[in-house]
């Protein structure tokens, strides 16, 4: 009772941020980011790290006017950056390697926030990287951060969203081309463009969504799609409009991104990962943040490589991991206030059910 009116006083959001791999560039990602003061004025940052790697990390970057608070999860100092230790021994850092201690504190890590979520001790969760190869042993089924807690929630409808400022671009899968080729179906495009629409209204605030679908091949010389893949597009993209969904295409990467056509829509979706990623990368550096939707909660993730060889020379920008943050904060807002609108429209439906009944 008492945490929850410290939290109505403060008016603070429980951030949780997963440690990820402590041989790459997380540590420092985490630490500089929250360095900024201003960070915790707009919710409270929940760390799920090690104390030791901590210590040791501000050593190597030189970082002396920061601190966490080291807290219990259902003890925490709201406004300020909380650590919760998930490990209590001596890791050796590796810098660049990939190592089963590492592998083994990044799924320590993933697990605790998950529990702090399903407890609701935070509200929602920012992933630092964590590199693919890293828990092939641990974990063969992780493909990245988004796809770990879908796995824990049995969820299928898991869609990962390239987000920075007005340019988002969604993805059907985590899976190549050449392994989902064979599994994809109009029905299943269909219920994923539903699925994007939605999100755009509900998590980004966008009444009236406009959605462009990429192909995957482009248009041959007779200025037609050689491949099924795009046929099965255009009827998902068809079916969708009877559905009163804005969708358009297939488009061809040349007839999309040719003189800024892409900037007319509030979102792309592409049919695999490396679509995505590539496209993201092109038009906005490396800059932005990863969005899963399809979750019972928010995950976010700074878009980024897991890996350096230039950690504590100060070449890596903390602006993804920022943006990450403050789209986790934001989205998750979102996510309760249409909550609340929808709990308000559905009483006043029961209202007007009432009186007009007979009687």
């Amino acid at each position: 009772m008492e945490q929850n009116s410290k939290k109505t006083r403060t008016n603070s959001m429980r951030i949780g941020i997963t440690q990820g791999d402590f041989n790459g560039v997380s540590y420092e990602l985490v630490i500089n980011s929250l360095a900024d003061e201003t960070i915790c004025e707009l919710f409270t940052p929940v760390f799920f790290g090690c104390s030791k790697l901590v210590s040791y990390f501000r050593k190597l970057l030189k970082v002396e006017i920061f601190s966490f608070v080291q807290s219990k999860i259902n003890e925490l100092a709201f406004s300020k950056p909380n650590l919760i230790n998930i490990y209590d021994k001596e890791a050796k850092v590796n810098i660049g390697a990939q190592t089963e201690e590492a592998a083994e504190l990044a799924i320590l890590s993933l697990n605790a926030a998950y529990e702090a979520i399903r407890n609701r001790n935070i509200d929602a969760i920012v992933c630092s990287p964590i590199s693919l190869g890293l828990l092939k042993d641990k974990a063969p089924d992780f493909r990245n951060n988004g796809s770990f807690f879908a796995n824990l929630v049995h969820s299928e409808n898991a869609m990962r969203i390239f987000c920075k400022d007005n340019l988002r671009i969604a993805t059907l899968s985590n899976y190549q081309i050449g392994e989902i080729e064979n599994s994809l179906s109009v029905n299943y495009l269909h219920n994923k463009i539903l699925q994007l629409d939605r999100s755009l209204k509900r998590e980004f605030v966008i009444s009236s969504p406009r959605i462009a679908v990429l192909a995957v091949n482009p248009i041959n010389e007779y200025g037609n799609f050689p491949s099924k893949i795009e046929s099965m597009i255009e009827i998902a993209v068809y079916n969708a409009t009877l559905d009163n969904v804005f969708v358009c295409g297939p488009y061809s990467s040349s007839q999309l991104f040719n003189e800024t056509s892409y900037k007319s829509f509030d979102a792309i979706l592409t049919i695999c990962e490396e679509q995505a990623a590539t496209i993201f990368s092109l038009l906005n550096g490396k800059d932005g943040a990863i969005y899963t939707t399809g979750l019972p909660f928010t995950v976010t993730e700074p878009f980024c490589d897991a890996h350096s060889d230039q950690i504590g020379k100060d070449v890596i920008s903390t602006q993804t991991m920022r943006y990450a943050m403050y789209l986790a904060k934001d989205i998750t807002s979102n996510r309760i206030e249409y909550y609340h609108l929808r709990k308000n429209v559905l009483k006043i439906s029961k209202l007007e059910l009432a009186k007009n009944e007979p009687g």
